[in-house]
């Protein structure tokens, strides 16, 4: 028989030592107990399936502050495996969108953006437009790391208007920053720049506008302008 105590107890042992290791910001000895205690419930989970996921999203944020971007995405893609099996879209699509920044991080941009692209089709079918606007905004960056920043200005365009329509001056602004950037990136290209120039000055100024606006309204209404981040944190 399971003890279900002995289990329990060991784990509050286990999730101390984590919560010390996470704020010194050891982040492989922080993953190290996660999945310490992933193995003490291997033999209580399908008895406790919330407790396990809520370890499994806590192991993926240790490997990622890690730089452990290939386990990350191992363990990220089997727990999507599960959600599509389930039928649990907004799981999926927050994997999705782990496995896409990951993919990001070791400079993997076509398999980042085959991700984003999958994020973003299940979020516009459950119809979260903030995060297809949000996807459209990585997939741009991807676009522009690529070498292609008149794809990314356009996949940029998109976002920017998805973003006016929610009235999200923050994503807004973040969006109108990020398309000038990829003007200058392509003001760099030969015999781009009498081309870009104008259109980059004004995307500028489009943006410092749009920023200001953001800080105004957060004054008025006390808050920091954050806006939403689907991204595991």
């Amino acid at each position: 028989l399971v003890n279900h105590e002995e289990i329990r107890g060991k784990e509050r042992k286990v999730l101390d030592e984590f919560q010390r290791r996470y704020e010194q910001e050891d982040w492989r000895g922080a993953a190290d107990m996660t999945e310490s205690v992933l193995l003490m419930l291997g033999p209580v989970q399908t008895e406790r399936p919330q407790e396990a996921h809520a370890f499994e999203i806590q192991l993926i944020m240790a490997l990622r502050n890690a730089g452990d971007h290939r386990e990350c995405i191992k363990l990220a893609e089997s727990l999507r495996v599960k959600a599509r099996k389930r039928g649990d879209k907004e799981s999926q699509i927050m994997f999705l969108n782990t496995i896409a920044n990951a993919y990001r991080g070791l400079e993997q941009m076509d398999e980042a953006v085959r991700y984003y692209e999958m994020d973003r089709v299940l979020s516009a079918e459950i119809g979260d437009r903030a995060g297809v606007s949000e996807t459209l905004g990585m997939l741009a960056h991807c676009q522009c790391a690529k070498g292609d920043p008149q794809k990314a200005i356009a996949t940029y365009q998109e976002a920017i208007q998805i973003a006016q329509e929610l009235g999200d001056i923050d994503a807004e602004c973040t969006h109108l920053g990020n398309m000038a950037s990829s003007y200058y990136t392509w003001s760099q290209m030969p015999g781009s720049w009498p081309q870009t120039k104008a259109e980059m000055i004004s995307v500028c100024e489009r943006a410092f506008v749009r920023c200001l606006e953001l800080a105004d309204e957060s004054l008025r209404n006390g808050t920091d302008g954050e806006g939403r981040n689907k991204v595991i944190e």
